[in-house]
């Protein structure tokens, strides 16, 4: 008789061109304070491009999320980390990429709040943040004429938040879901400015909440690949039940082999 063994559950890394891989639940990739803050958060995709704080009083913490893995928490006042512009050619950010990212929003108070920015102020740049009070989640490339918008609360625990963009338009879903544009246009972004999380080029919008993990392709992902990669996220952070009726990870877990 034959045996299959199961498929081993499916990585970021099994898919090509992955640039950046943050996974805050991987502690082994973290450099802890003695306050169990973090001034290091390494990347796990071979590239060396590790996101930094040098600043005692500026580092998120070492926290724990509501499924019971290590992520980091930041403080909405001015926790956030960096990583050099030089790490990344300007190629990436000016043709195909796809940018995935698993955070909680905590906090509706009047200002914006950045999870992930590459744009300097008045500039093309690509940003992933919520609004005010709002409580809009957008991705924005230069402009409030240039953004996609989710009117209403802030999505659920927990979600995925993916960007991509192609030679000649962008898209972003939340949970695998498309997001409507105000503007879909295709300029390009900032490629001069460092790579911020948790704020702006220009020192505004103090992210409030959980970042889980962050992964970067320097490509676009095809339909499969961006469906497993939805699927790694929500149900590694607990957000599998806000995934569509009709997504093929909504009852299984990816694996390498499905």
């Amino acid at each position: 008789m034959l045996y299959f063994p199961e498929a081993k559950l499916f990585l970021p890394s099994d898919i090509t061109n992955c640039v950046l891989w943050l996974d805050a639940n991987d502690t082994s990739t973290l450099s802890i304070d003695v306050n169990s803050n973090v001034f290091e958060w390494r990347d796990k995709s071979g590239n060396n491009r590790n996101a930094t704080q040098g600043t005692s009083t500026a580092r998120p913490a070492l926290s724990i999320f509501f499924n019971a893995r290590n992520s980091l928490l930041f403080d909405g006042i001015n926790d956030f980390l960096s990583i050099a512009s030089s790490e990344f050619p300007s190629t990436f950010f000016t043709t195909e990429f796809t940018l995935a990212i698993s955070a909680l929003f905590d906090r509706v108070d009047g200002s914006s709040r950045v999870i992930f920015a590459k744009r300097t102020a008045g500039t093309n740049g690509v940003v992933l943040a919520q609004t005010s009070a709002s409580a809009t989640t957008f991705f924005d490339w230069g402009g409030s004429s240039t953004r996609y918008t989710m009117a209403g609360n802030p999505p659920p625990i927990s979600s995925s938040f993916f960007i991509e963009r192609n030679t000649s338009n962008r898209n972003a879903l939340i949970n695998g879901i498309a997001v409507s544009p105000v503007s879909a246009g295709t300029a390009n972004p900032n490629t001069t400015s460092n790579l911020f999380i948790s704020r702006t080029d220009g020192g505004t919008g103090f992210f409030s909440g959980y970042i889980n993990e962050i992964i970067f392709y320097n490509k676009l992902l095809t339909t499969v690949e961006k469906e497993k990669l939805v699927g790694y996220l929500n149900w590694k952070w607990q957000g599998v039940d806000y995934l569509p009726n009709l997504h093929p990870y909504k009852t299984r877990i990816p694996r390498r082999y499905n």
